[in-house]
């Protein structure tokens, strides 16, 4: 069984063993509040992820932040970062991106993100969210947003029906999200205490696809069997 860590290392690797898995093959990473680190240098080898969610781990700096040419969506609420951001300005693949509850407070600390494309950005209680024309600011660095700190955005001369489609990307994020999700620091799970979650994408919507598969012939038996008690 997992237990509580003392450094990031150890998450990792006891992780890791327990998974099977190995940094190569790893797409979905969530150490959410696994344990306390003020970098990410455990993390370097990762370089194949696709998600990453680093929630409450007392983070003061990116330094070691993995080289994931393929991340898509990265997720560091909670922790106490400000500076430092230059790690994150090569994520090319990068769409969205959380930082709520940082010390974030100046433009001038989001300037290395600038040449990213993200999709939706959450800075969501950082001091900076507080400022004079935050979203005029933020919108003129950050040109392609759909959607910041949780909220929809609406462009100028925009259509309703395009909104439909947009939706339809929010809820499958959401939806996505809501599967890498580690249980909560001290949760039972198969008898074991796990403060970590790791899962390689292909293996997992493989498995998903088969319990889809499974339901709904089960549900085609059930329809049958009524069929035939009602001709009874």
């Amino acid at each position: 069984a997992i237990q509580k860590m003392k450094s990031l290392e150890e998450v990792v690797k006891a992780m890791l063993e327990q998974k099977g898995k190995t940094h190569a093959n790893s797409q979905q990473l969530v150490l959410d509040n696994s344990c306390k680190s003020t970098n990410l240098k455990a993390l370097e080898s990762f370089t194949e992820l696709r998600r990453l969610s680093l929630t409450g781990l007392g983070l003061t700096s990116l330094e070691g932040f993995p080289k994931a040419p393929k991340l898509t969506h990265l997720t560091l609420s909670d922790n106490k970062l400000g500076s430092g951001l230059e790690a994150l300005k090569d994520l090319s693949e990068l769409k969205h991106l959380k930082l709520p509850n940082n010390r974030i407070s100046s433009f001038d600390q989001l300037e290395p993100l600038k040449g990213l494309n993200l999709k939706s950005l959450d800075l969501f209680e950082c001091p900076i969210a507080e400022t004079a024309d935050f979203k005029v600011k933020i919108l003129e660095m950050f040109k392609d947003l759909t959607r910041l700190n949780g909220e929809k955005l609406k462009k100028e001369g925009q259509e309703d029906e395009d909104g439909g489609d947009e939706d339809e990307e929010e809820e499958e994020e959401d939806e996505d999200e809501e599967e890498v999700e580690a249980p909560p620091s001290g949760t039972k799970v198969g008898g074991k205490s796990e403060y970590a979650c790791l899962i390689a994408d292909e293996d997992a919507e493989d498995d998903e696809e088969d319990y889809e598969l499974e339901g709904d012939e089960g549900e085609d038996e059930d329809e049958d069997e009524e069929e035939g008690e009602d001709e009874e």
